[in-house]
């Protein structure tokens, strides 16, 4: 019975370790993306500015 019980939280404390790092990993992403279009608004403002 213990040995069945560790085991389940064994396997509970690697998959919440492994959401842990997915969703780390989905936040850096998110940043990135977020940094990469600002950037290219910031290009196309520069661009639609000397339009002007």
């Amino acid at each position: 019975m213990v040995k069945w019980f560790n085991k389940i939280v064994y396997h509970m404390q690697k998959m919440y370790n492994y959401i842990k790092s997915v969703t780390w990993i989905f936040k850096k992403l998110k940043q990135k993306i977020s940094q990469i279009r600002s950037q290219k608004l910031a290009k196309e403002n520069i661009k639609i500015n000397k339009l002007k």
